[in-house]
């Protein structure tokens, strides 16, 4: 991790992800997959597998909409949606 000012917030500091962490993260992920499936998917019914997949089409579009509802107002600030000052309201 590293840290980069915020090009808008001069008292803001926010991480990046450096190469080093984006491995270490992708070989972290793959693990969590693994996980997941064992602990959860392995142990659904196929219309279990579908019912889930359905609920997730019909929630993911709200988190999109939440995410885009949330979107720095300065395209070049590297920040997370949800803690800038810019972003706008719910």
């Amino acid at each position: 991790m590293r840290r980069e000012d915020c090009s808008t917030e001069k008292r803001s500091r926010f991480p990046v992800l450096t190469d080093k962490g984006v491995t270490v993260l992708e070989r972290i992920t793959q693990s969590h997959v693994i996980i997941v499936r064992a602990a959860v998917f392995d142990h659904l019914t196929s219309e279990q597998t579908r019912g889930f997949s359905e609920l997730r089409e019909t929630i993911s579009p709200l988190g999109e909409r939440h995410n885009k509802i949330l979107a720095c107002a300065d395209p070049g600030c590297p920040c997370s949606p949800v803690s800038c000052a810019l972003a706008g309201p719910l």
